[in-house]
């Protein structure tokens, strides 16, 4: 589950500059996150799903800090 977490930090710090210019832009970017892990997504994959998610939540706000 880490590499995901590195994986998703460094996408996210490719698209800072996306990120860090407006709140709709970055507010598209999480949503886009989401339905990419939903679609990938099976039922039963549920706990997965949901620590992948916070990966990519956690990426974002690190690199808008």
């Amino acid at each position: 589950m880490e590499l995901v977490c590195d994986k998703a930090i460094d996408h996210v710090s490719n698209k800072k500059s996306l990120l860090t210019r407006n709140l709709p832009v970055r507010q598209m970017v999480i949503e886009q996150a989401f339905i990419q892990f939903r679609k990938r997504a099976n039922p039963w994959q549920g706990e997965v799903l949901a620590k992948k998610t916070n990966c990519i939540v956690q990426a974002v706000l690190e690199v808008v800090r």
